[in-house]
């Protein structure tokens, strides 16, 4: 069960992002570089402008309408990511909750989610997500249906020795090698853009209102494994999930 937990909280529950959690687990701890993105707590008297304060000091709640694309409500702090972006990562554990890949296979680089679809021997897509909806199955338990999403934390960090900085280099890495080309990251993606989210979501199952944690029960099951983490690039223009 913990191998299972493994590939399916680790980023997208794919193989390939194995080694990006392992590298992770060598740089500084989560709760180090939450501090390290914090402007502090200001002096009596001293007050601290919204667009310095960190990540989750201003959230809101984007809802579903009949003209924005999105299925689940999501928290986030709209100071960090557009509404556009929000959605993106929504409709992705919408994807894992249903195994209905069409809102969702736009959202990721190509090249990416081919790879993933090799390494976990899928034949496109389709079959990816919707083993990666069976993977959950496994763990959260038959029905289970996302209620809302949270953007936890997001950190911008690019120093290789805090997590996401690491991340993103393995990421750059992998960029690199699938288009053959030890400058593609360097000369095709926005390094302002790049963003390591942890991503919380609440689910019911069927026959309870009882609202779950996505988190609490990933940790029950694995405790190395508390947050669905993801990234965000833009890429020769174009955001993406990776």
């Amino acid at each position: 069960m913990k191998d299972l937990i493994r590939r399916s909280a680790a980023l997208i529950a794919a193989l390939t992002m194995t080694a990006v959690l392992t590298s992770c687990s060598s740089g500084k701890p989560a709760e180090s570089q939450a501090s390290g993105n914090m402007v502090g707590t200001p002096s009596h008297g001293h007050a601290v402008e919204e667009a310095d304060m960190p990540y989750g000091s201003s959230v809101t709640v984007l809802a579903p309408t009949d003209d924005n694309g999105l299925y689940i409500p999501i928290e986030y702090d709209k100071r960090f990511l557009t509404e556009e972006e929000a959605t993106m990562v929504s409709n992705f554990l919408y994807a894992i909750g249903t195994g209905d890949s069409a809102h969702v296979e736009d959202t990721f680089y190509p090249d990416v989610m081919n790879y993933y679809c090799e390494m976990t021997h899928s034949e496109d897509p389709k079959a990816y997500f919707k083993a990666l909806h069976d993977n959950y199955t496994s763990i959260l338990g038959e029905g289970y249906e996302f209620n809302k999403v949270y953007i936890e934390n997001l950190f911008t960090d690019q120093d290789t020795e805090t997590e996401s900085g690491q991340a993103f280099a393995d990421v750059n890495t992998m960029l690199n090698e699938l288009k053959e080309d030890e400058n593609f990251a360097e000369n095709n993606v926005d390094k302002d853009s790049m963003r390591y989210m942890y991503i919380e979501a609440t689910y019911t199952l069927p026959g309870s209102d009882q609202e779950q944690s996505l988190r609490k029960t990933l940790f029950q099951v694995d405790s190395e494994s508390q947050y669905l983490p993801m990234l965000m690039y833009t890429i020769e223009g174009k955001t993406y999930l990776i």
